[in-house]
């Protein structure tokens, strides 16, 4: 199945309001539209720059969507920005009712 990583500034604005009111989570969230389903996947608050998610794959089985991401964080002695971040990545794909599973690598 296709997908793309889209921005916060290019995210429909039926969707807006939902990418509001779950940035600051750590957690995955799923919602739809009438052409779309959107995966937000969320670190939570964290205390520098220089985090970030990174899709690894993403497996489409009978029954539901796998995406593997991996979470990275500032190599140690890297200059990172002191300030709270919310890393975040948004996924838009074809609407699917299949169950979305997120498998996290972190390092």
């Amino acid at each position: 199945m296709d997908y793309q990583i889209i921005d916060c500034e290019d995210a429909p604005q039926e969707i807006l309001s939902w990418l509001e009111e779950n940035y600051d989570k750590e957690d995955f969230i799923v919602t739809s539209t009438e052409l779309n389903t959107f995966v937000l996947i969320a670190r939570g608050e964290v205390c520098t720059g220089g985090h970030h998610i990174e899709i690894i794959s993403l497996e489409e089985l009978p029954e539901k969507l796998l995406f593997k991401i991996k979470y990275s964080k500032p190599v140690s002695g890297e200059v990172v920005i002191q300030v709270i971040t919310y890393p975040s990545t948004i996924i838009q794909l074809p609407k699917t009712d299949k169950v979305i599973n997120i498998e996290i690598i972190k390092d």
